[in-house]
């Protein structure tokens, strides 16, 4: 309801100054790039988020008040009140087929409530944490530091300032307006924007796509159906699937039309829309921009000739609005996109098959041959000989080439099987394609029984969704849920999370109440050392040190209160594959090689166990045998229980040993525990440590 009161504000304000396509999901866009712009510049500006969020809702529910009474004193009665709110929402009955679309995609998982599920990424945790930090106000950052004084929060510390701020601005302002935090949020999230999107790309080929309404309509929900988009949404990527939605919204406003007396009014609103859809996923809409542009110049060219149409001044001036309104986060959207920019891509996907185009691929792991999209071939081919026979401009083949050559550029930088190439092939498939299809399908309207084959075509890809959604395989469970709130819990000032789970421990690590959480496990971020005495962890699942006591809080979890491992003194541990358990040592970064060495890296590493009886109160030696990786120049340094202690390396890099020389008052700081901590001694510089094998003596052994 939040969004839908700010852009039909939105609409109301536009008047007749801009005349934008009707549709609910053009609506509901308006009034997320209405609150995620504004919202995100006050927070980048070192504002209270929150308050920007009751502005922007309280200028919008003056917007509405005064168009009311303006309406009122014109028209009197019932019925003029009744049309003043139908031009605000201009809901259509194609929307009635977006809602339609949108459950046969989602029922599955809705079937779940409000919780979070994933097929294999670990994003959604990081934007809960994000609204977490805006909604503390200005100094946010710092409460959330010292509520998560680990690995955890220094990275979601690092996120919510740094990335998709316009995704965060929406969450926050769905968890303001619900009193529910941002990690249950992802079920209302998801359908609202695939709604959104749905309803919009409807709205679009309406106006831009001649022939029969319904087959038109049909054609543009197939590849809107389509698994690779769906696998973004079931993947719960928030802000790629917010960045499609709003482009969509940019379509849709170059759709509209205008006096051309006064471009600014139209501008202004292409460059709000544009900047949050910027904002929602700066690398995926600027890695897509040649098609996105492409798209854009399809549909100025199927309406240049309209009535008031938006001429390309007016287009020109709303890019350069909205690279205005994304100065204020423009050197985090360079430091985002110089860190993808090295080729990598992240994980491999399979490239899609031809099918995806219309919603026929079943899984986002079919494996086709490169021949078939011959198919594609072939039907440019059938383009060429209708263009032939129907000159005219070739609009339709600026927006194929396009989205062709951007696939090049991206197959060229990051191989063809990439998840940088899939998530973008993932975009076209939302925003051009359907621009295509409903086109194509539009000229062929009149051909008998057409309509059928659209929709049998709607229907095989609406269940090929549906099946996508049931096979979902990350969701976390109720009883995660039921522990927010829960004093036996909560009392606990220090809790460890250690519940071997990765997807679970950022949802915990956000939604318990403690004073101090730490996550003792490998998320996105580096695991951290124990704080304390007190874990929660999956019922009988323990790998650290002895249990003191164990408190069943439900069929999933329970609390306890623990010890760490115990290293005797001169036991010498191996750390290779075949003595896993000694792994439960290390924390921060650590991974095991391809060729089975134990390498920790990043800005810092550690290592955490209990030390005897006999050591505690005397000066130790540790002594690890394996190599050293830093940048030239940087030397080790190294912290026992917090406090600076001696050690020595083979220089700033090579084998051999390092021996941390911890004194007496170190080693009693913390009851039996001695955690230490390995860093280079320059603030940014990162530490590779290769380990065999780990040693601990009292100084006279």
């Amino acid at each position: 309801m939040a969004l839908l009161l700010v852009g039909g504000a939105a609409r109301l304000a536009l008047g007749a100054r801009l005349d934008v396509v009707p549709g609910l999901g053009v609506t509901l866009g308006l009034g997320a790039a209405a609150v995620a712009v504004p919202v995100s510049i006050v927070f980048a500006l070192g504002g209270d988020a929150t308050h920007a969020v009751v502005g922007v809702l309280v200028v919008a529910a003056v917007a509405w008040l005064s168009s009311g009474l303006v309406t009122v004193r014109r028209e009197r009665g019932a019925a003029a009140l009744w049309r003043w709110v139908r031009r605000a929402v201009a809901a259509t009955p194609l929307d009635a087929l977006a809602a339609a679309v949108v459950l046969a995609a989602t029922v599955p998982l809705l079937w779940h409530g409000l919780t979070y599920w994933t097929t294999f990424s670990n994003d959604f945790p990081s934007y809960a944490a994000s609204v977490e930090v805006w909604a503390a106000g200005p100094q946010g950052g710092a409460a959330f530091l010292e509520r998560h004084p680990d690995g955890f929060g220094e990275y979601q510390h690092w996120r919510a300032h740094t990335a998709k701020p316009m995704a965060t601005a929406l969450l926050l302002l769905a968890s303001m307006v619900t009193g529910l935090p941002g990690a249950q949020l992802l079920a209302p999230a998801t359908v609202v924007l695939l709604f959104l999107l749905v309803s919009t790309m409807l709205a679009v080929t309406a106006v831009v796509a001649p022939g029969r309404r319904w087959p038109v309509a049909l054609a543009t929900t197939a590849p809107l159906l389509s698994v690779v988009p769906l696998g973004r949404v079931y993947d719960a990527q928030l802000g790629q699937a917010a960045a499609a939605a709003l482009l969509a919204v940019v379509l849709a406003l170059l759709a509209g039309s205008g006096p051309p007396a006064r471009p600014w009014v139209a501008a202004s609103a292409v460059a709000v829309v544009l900047a949050a859809a910027v904002g929602m996923n700066p690398t995926l809409v600027v890695g897509s921009s040649v098609a996105v542009a492409g798209a854009c110049v399809y549909v100025w060219g199927r309406r240049r000739r309209a009535s008031g149409a938006l001429d390309l001044r007016t287009v020109v001036l709303g890019v350069i609005g909205a690279v205005v309104l994304s100065l204020p986060f423009l050197g985090d959207y360079l430091g985002l996109g110089v860190a993808e920019a090295d080729g990598t891509g992240g994980y491999e996907l399979p490239f899609p098959s031809p099918a995806a185009l219309v919603g026929l691929q079943r899984t986002v792991d079919d494996v086709i041959s490169p021949w078939a999209w011959t198919v594609v071939v072939l039907v440019v081919a059938g383009y060429v000989l209708y263009k032939r026979k129907h000159p005219g401009p070739w609009w339709a083949a600026v927006a194929a080439g396009a989205a062709a050559a951007n696939l090049a550029l991206l197959v060229h930088v990051y191989g063809l099987q990439s998840y940088s190439v899939h998530k973008y092939v993932a975009l076209a498939v939302v925003v051009v394609v359907p621009l295509l299809l409903a086109r194509a399908v539009g000229l062929l309207s009149a051909v008998t029984r057409l309509a059928d084959a659209v929709a049998v075509v709607v229907a095989l890809g609406a269940a090929n969704a549906w099946v996508a959604a049931t096979q979902v395989p990350v969701v976390v469970p109720d009883d995660l849920w039921a522990l927010a709130g829960d004093r036996r819990v909560e009392q606990v000032p220090v809790l460890n999370v250690h519940v071997s789970n990765a997807y679970e421990a950022p949802v915990a690590a956000t939604v318990l109440g403690n004073e101090r959480i730490v996550v003792t496990q490998l998320t996105y971020a580096p695991s951290h050392p124990p704080v304390g005495d007190w874990a929660l962890i999956h019922r009988d699942w323990w790998d650290l040190g002895p249990l003191d006591e164990v408190i069943d809080l439900n069929e999933t979890y329970q609390l306890v209160r623990f010890g760490l491992t115990e290293v005797s003194e001169g036991e010498r541990l191996v750390l290779d594959a075949a003595h896993p358990e000694h792994e439960r040592l290390l924390y921060g970064r650590w991974n095991r090689s391809t060729r089975g060495e134990l390498w920790g890296a990043g800005e810092q590493t550690w290592l955490a166990f209990a030390l005897p009886d006999q050591l505690v109160g005397r000066e130790v030696r540790l002594t690890l045998e394996g190599e050293l990786d830093l940048e030239d120049g940087d030397r080790l340094r190294a912290e026992a229980n917090g406090q600076p202690v001696d050690v020595t390396a083979p220089g700033s890099s090579g084998e051999g040993r390092i021996v941390v020389t911890v004194p007496a008052d170190a080693t009693r700081r913390d009851g039996d525990r001695l955690t230490v901590r390995l860093f280079p001694d320059r603030d940014g510089a990162r530490i590779g440590v290769r380990v065999e094998t780990l040693e601990v003596r009292g100084s006279s052994g």
